[in-house]
């Protein structure tokens, strides 16, 4: 017997059972090309939701709301174990249990304001909305009416908030630092739209 690995988010048990549709060697065609947009299909609409769904099943019935001990970059002020805490990973192993008792470790991502959720309930989530409309507001005065820069600069980020949270994209993806750079070099990129437009 051979081991075949298809790349999937979802569970082991569907791994098996769309891997009896693929082919081994010598050619062999996918019984069912479908498989693979079918699989992005409900990556996209299914996955997200369901995962978004543990989270409000699981916080607080039974984990609690982990307050500011659920921000990473808190954890060396709050004097909290970020692991304790980190419900992408204690999630996964809900979801997964049999991935989690063969010793496999993963994430399972959620939209930015879940995460907020997760720390302080549905305040964190009242919370996360204002902090997301202030630092969309920022964001409209650095930019004005730049339109193509605010685009080319934001548009990913705001796509990846429905899988990570606003303060892992600002910090750790790096957004903040892009902002800053646009407003250091603003007027040598307007320069160059200039001469080239």
């Amino acid at each position: 017997d051979t081991i075949r690995v298809i790349p999937s988010d979802l569970d082991s048990s569907f791994l098996y059972a769309t891997n009896e549709d693929m082919p081994i060697e010598d050619g062999e065609q996918l019984e069912n090309f479908i498989t693979a947009s079918d699989g992005i299909f409900t990556r996209i609409f299914y996955t997200t939701g369901a995962v978004s769904t543990y989270w409000f099943e699981l916080i607080p019935s039974k984990y609690p709301h982990s307050g500011f001990c659920g921000y990473r970059f808190l954890s060396p002020i709050t004097g909290c174990d970020y692991d304790d805490y980190n419900f992408s990973r204690i999630i996964y192993d809900e979801m997964y249990k049999k991935n989690a008792e063969r010793g496999l470790k993963g994430t399972v991502t959620v939209a930015s304001f879940v995460y907020d959720y997760a720390t302080f309930g549905y305040i964190g989530v009242a919370i996360s909305g204002v902090v997301l409309a202030m630092f969309f507001s920022v964001i409209q005065l650095v930019f004005a009416s730049d339109y193509k820069w605010i685009i080319c600069i934001n548009f990913l980020n705001l796509f990846w908030l429905s899988s990570a949270s606003l303060t892992t994209l600002m910090l750790s993806g790096g957004w903040v630092l892009v902002i800053l750079l646009y407003m250091v070099f603003d007027n040598e990129l307007k320069k160059g739209t200039v001469e080239n437009g």
